[in-house]
């Protein structure tokens, strides 16, 4: 019992620090997304090489998208003509980090991280792009007759692509014109509190729940008194963080217990960067779509950048800056009127938890729906969140004579009616970055 008391007092402290920040960042998402245009992203990446790799850089920040979700994006980035270079910057530097897990990392880590985290997700995705671009231009200049274009030639791609890019133009217009004033503040709060938190809710939720295990489970200052020196510290949380994937959010109570517990501040950096950044989905699809150049680039950068600015803190920043307060960032505000938002938001946010639990339960009921008469199912595998659902779903109502499209993200099931070219269709969902499961 004092064991199982323990662990509910460290995970409702961990919920109720992390809560309003959280909301908030889902609020700021949710704003980004209704006026923030796709298409003007797409326009401003295929200029010269620096100004790209700047803009997707900085476009990718403050996204918040994980690594599954950012991976179609990325891939329709370069369908539109933005340069590897400019998509290996954004794949790098936007699962990293973003509005809410900013705010997130403020509410238990502190403000030094809060600052860290974009700042060096900015040099990370600058540096990657940038090598991408060399690596790229030196296999050019070497194989000038086969370009490394993997994902398919531009023959094969002209008909799809130039469809796709036509029709987006055409449904960003019609998307603005749907969404007037009067149901714009409905579909922020759609997007932020209902769409973000199907994306992250659950790995967020694993997330408190382990760390609240850790902090019980482990003693203080057990990785000072354990491990001893914060050389090994690094490749530990390097070789824990890249097969365990948990977005940026999700990552953030388990790095602030490793903290807490005697972690060196840039080991729990390298957990931060390498863990929201890579995990088997993305590297498979990365390789499919951009090529083995820009894969090695792309790990190159998260893994390399991780242990250089993991050791260049470790060395340059005292550590007492990151645990100046015994307990996660914000326990000192738990007063008066903060102490109020805190329980308001904890409640929030337990509210949105138990309605995205509900919405999963009523998916997996509805996980094989019945096949009507003329109606086509295709099974896709890589669809990990709704950013994925939903980057589908954009793409093939684009496709002629195509009707009552429904796109099942817990089963991966395509199913739609009329009369479209099927090869057409499963082209179309290729060339996006994702994979048909032939029967």
């Amino acid at each position: 019992m004092p064991f199982l008391k323990d662990y509910l007092e460290q995970l409702w402290m961990l919920t109720n620090q992390m809560a309003p920040w959280l909301l908030m960042g889902l609020l700021f998402a949710g704003i980004l997304n209704q006026y923030i245009p796709k298409q003007n992203i797409r326009r401003k990446l295929g200029e010269s090489r620096w100004k790209s790799l700047i803009r997707a850089t900085l476009i990718g920040v403050p996204l918040p998208l994980c690594s599954c979700g950012v991976i179609p994006v990325g891939v329709s980035l370069y369908k539109n003509g933005a340069s590897k270079g400019a998509c290996n910057s954004f794949l790098i530097s936007t699962p990293q980090t973003g509005i809410d897990s900013i705010l997130a990392t403020y509410s238990l880590m502190g403000f030094p991280f809060a600052l860290l985290r974009p700042l060096i997700a900015f040099l990370t995705g600058i540096f990657g792009g940038w090598l991408t671009h060399n690596a790229e231009r030196r296999y050019n200049n070497k194989h000038p007759l086969s370009p490394n274009r993997p994902a398919c030639s531009d023959n094969e791609c002209s008909i799809t692509d130039k469809a796709t890019a036509s029709s987006e133009d055409k449904k960003d217009t019609s998307k603005h014109n749907r969404y007037n004033p009067k149901n714009k503040i409905a579909s922020v709060l759609h997007y932020g509190f209902v769409e973000m938190m199907d994306d992250i809710a659950g790995r967020l939720i694993i997330g408190l729940l382990l760390a609240a295990l850790l902090s019980v489970l482990i003693p203080a200052d057990f990785f000072t008194d354990k491990l001893g020196n914060t050389r090994l510290e690094i490749p530990l949380m390097l070789a824990l963080s890249i097969p365990l994937y948990v977005c940026a959010t999700g990552s953030i109570p388990i790095a602030a217990i490793f903290l807490m517990k005697g972690l060196s501040p840039g080991a729990a950096l390298v957990f931060l960067m390498a863990g929201p950044a890579t995990n088997i989905a993305t590297i498979s699809i990365i390789r499919s779509a951009l090529g083995k150049i820009a894969l090695r680039t792309y790990l190159v950068a998260i893994i390399g950048g991780a242990v250089f600015f993991g050791i260049l803190v470790n060395l340059c920043i005292p550590r007492e800056i990151f645990i100046s307060r015994p307990e996660p960032a914000v326990s000192s505000h738990h007063s008066g009127s903060f102490h109020i938002l805190s329980l308001a938001g904890t409640i929030l946010l337990l509210i949105c938890l138990a309605l995205y639990l509900i919405r999963k339960i009523s998916r997996k009921k509805n996980k094989h729906p019945m096949k009507q008469k003329n109606t086509y199912r295709i099974k896709v595998a890589g669809m990990n969140c709704n950013h994925c659902k939903r980057n589908v779903e954009e793409h093939l109502q684009t496709i002629e004579k195509l009707e009552n499209l429904s796109v099942n993200l817990e089963s991966g099931l395509v199913s739609f009616s009329g009369h479209p070219d099927i090869e057409q269709v499963k082209a179309t969902i290729k060339s996006i970055g994702y994979q048909v499961i032939e029967p």
